[in-house]
């Protein structure tokens, strides 16, 4: 477990820790809005969240993931829906990084806080090739376009086609590709109307005949050619991290709400022959909830930072990440979300009817955290591909 951190990273740290209490005052209005205000963008981009995986050769100042996931936290303890957007824009980061060299310049252009959107899933598009043109026409709707609103590119995957036949990679398969684009060329279709993460604006968003040049174009499995640690790591261990790290957050807001209401509030029980009145904390059912959701979150939280700090190793070497570490950190994440849950749902309880106002923070936490278990990156049916792995089978999905 990482317990210190580079100078830029603890700058980076403290910097999201002040950050903190303004965006917990934006929460109630981006959860209205169903996107995060401009003033949290602002403040967001000031911070230098926007850079924290960008190369150092493009300005940017990459970090650790260890760092990564405590940024995400700190910034999710404030207002879940930035911590989802930077975490999503982090992984865009990853795949615009990997784009030619003038795709890279066109997006960043010695820009360091380029906030980033995009879909990766949730339905592709058809890039047709337009060798005349040099580049590519782009058509498709895609969902999921987290943090879509604020950003200053958007990028979806497309399935490319020479003319009508669709063009194939090296394993036989459908080459998949992904296009970027400037945020004024793309159509927002606002469809975001969920149970919780309302602030994150994951709408869907659309192109109809869009012309792409090539150098913003990349595919989906090329690798940053950037050096450095973090650059070795495949996207997707990283993506087993992100959104189990703002469940996370979601839940440490949550324990640290009901202690300071716990402080305060007078607790109203039944004895045999009488109505007692004593502090919430005083009750032994809100002792034992505080306890357990402390251990319950920081134990998920350790045997994440374990299998960071072995797959950091690895890469620090290196040497390839295997597929048992894969498969450990998806289940480190999907495992950390639940325990998120059931920390969440202890301190809803905890707080009686407090918590049932629609806008009380534990009654939006506990909206958050069951929607962001949801996500594929730690959704249930991690267990059977990581127990498949763990019993000597193939993890029975390519998304590892």
């Amino acid at each position: 477990m990482v317990d210190t951190y580079s100078p830029g990273a603890t700058r980076l740290l403290d910097a999201v820790a002040a950050l903190r209490p303004a965006l917990a005052a934006t929460a109630e209005r981006s959860e209205r809005e169903r996107r995060l205000p401009v003033d949290a963008v602002r403040a967001l981009r000031e911070s230098g969240v926007y850079r924290m995986f960008l190369p150092s050769e493009l300005g940017g100042d990459p970090v650790d993931l260890e760092t990564f996931v405590a940024v995400l936290e700190t910034l999710a303890q404030g207002n879940a829906a930035a911590g989802w957007d930077v975490a999503a824009h982090s992984i865009m980061t990853l795949v615009a990084i990997a784009l030619p060299a003038g795709g890279v310049e066109r997006i960043y252009g010695g820009k360091t806080q380029v906030p980033l959107a995009g879909s990766l899933a949730g339905g592709r598009g058809r890039a047709a090739v337009d060798a005349a043109a040099g580049g590519y026409r782009v058509t498709g709707r895609w969902s999921f376009g987290s943090g879509s609103s604020e950003a200053d590119w958007i990028g979806g995957s497309c399935d490319v086609f020479d003319g009508d036949e669709p063009r194939l990679g090296p394993n036989g398969l459908p080459q998949i590709a992904v296009a970027f684009f400037p945020r004024e060329a793309v159509t927002i279709h606002d469809v975001w109307h969920t149970l919780g993460m309302r602030g994150t604006g994951s709408n869907d968003w659309s192109v109809n005949g869009a012309f792409v040049p090539e150098p913003l174009v990349v595919s989906i499995v090329t690798a940053p050619p950037w050096s450095g640690t973090l650059y070795r790591i495949p996207r997707t261990v990283v993506t087993a991290l992100h959104f189990s790290a703002v469940a996370a957050g979601v839940a440490r807001g949550a324990i640290d709400y009901l202690t300071e209401l716990a402080q305060t509030k007078t607790a109203v029980f039944e004895r045999r022959y009488s109505v007692q009145h004593s502090l919430l904390r005083e009750r032994v059912q809100t002792q034992e909830a505080v306890a357990r959701a402390e251990v319950l979150l920081e134990s998920a939280r350790a045997y994440r930072s374990r299998m960071i700090a072995e797959v950091w190793e690895t890469a620090e070497r290196g040497e390839p990440i295997t597929v048992q570490q894969r498969a450990r950190m998806r289940l480190a994440g999907t495992n950390l979300a639940e325990c998120a849950i059931r920390v969440v749902d202890m301190m809803f309880q905890a707080a009686g009817t407090t918590a049932i106002d629609e806008m009380n923070p534990l009654a939006r936490a506990l909206r958050d955290v069951h929607v962001i278990a949801q996500n594929i990156a730690v959704y249930a049916l991690n267990w059977e591909h990581g127990g498949r792995v763990l019993l000597g089978l193939d993890p029975g999905t390519p998304i590892w």
